[in-house]
């Protein structure tokens, strides 16, 4: 599993370096260009990171933020996962079992986000309570649970449908409804669903459950068609 970690931080700092500075860069210029606003550290900060989204009242710059995480941390789910699959076949089938494999990936992909939400939360809500001269770490550290199980749910979840439409091309007409359906009913407000985190873990066993069966049984179909 070392071996997995390691290879995945050297990729990401050598060839998604921007993509991690704008996970900080983008919420601190945010917040600069906020930084008249008042309010308790949460509310800034759910305000600066797009956590507390109400679709009914909010405002172009916090609805941005939110859909500029999100797809974000989509996108690294998916470069992350596929970038062995294209370019280290060798390695996968010829020195290590495929089961062994998933398993591994998917222990490093979650740690790798643990630590990234971690430094978000350390970094943005740090400056905030700062500039403030506010401390509420036991909410946001609240918050930052139910992001990360928030974000974990996505992004396996559009890991198993991207694997679902490569693997069964009939179901290509199929995935795209799916993820419209999920895009309009999924709570949009983190902050919302941090008294929910018990519902969100066996939400996201189901989904892992899932998406491990069909990697391990249509591994080979998956591998030639990505």
């Amino acid at each position: 599993m070392r071996y997995h970690f390691n290879n995945d931080i050297r990729y990401l700092l050598k060839s998604r370096i921007i993509v991690l500075l704008l996970l900080f860069i983008v919420p601190f210029a945010v917040f600069l260009v906020n930084s008249y606003v008042m309010g308790s550290l949460i509310t800034l900060f759910n305000f600066v990171m797009g956590t507390n989204l109400n679709i009914k009242s909010f405002s172009i710059l916090e609805i941005a933020v939110y859909i500029f995480n999100i797809t974000v941390y989509l996108f690294l789910a998916i470069d992350l996962y596929i970038k062995d699959i294209r370019y280290r076949l060798d390695y996968i089938f010829l020195r290590e079992n495929v089961i062994k494999f998933i398993i591994k990936k998917s222990f490093v992909f979650i740690i790798i986000l643990i630590i990234l939400k971690a430094m978000q939360y350390v970094l943005i809500g740090g400056i905030i309570a700062l500039k403030i001269n506010q401390y509420g770490y036991y909410d946001l550290l609240r918050l930052m649970v139910s992001d990360c199980l928030y974000t974990m749910i996505l992004q396996f979840s559009c890991l198993l449908l991207y694997l679902l439409f490569i693997t069964f091309r009939r179901t290509k007409y199929i995935v795209f409804p799916i993820i419209i359906m999920i895009a309009m009913y999924i709570p949009k407000s983190i902050y919302s669903v941090k008294e929910k985190n018990f519902e969100m873990v066996v939400m996201l066993i189901f989904i892992i459950i899932c998406f491990f069966s069909l990697l391990i049984k249509y591994h080979k179909n998956i591998f030639e068609n990505i």
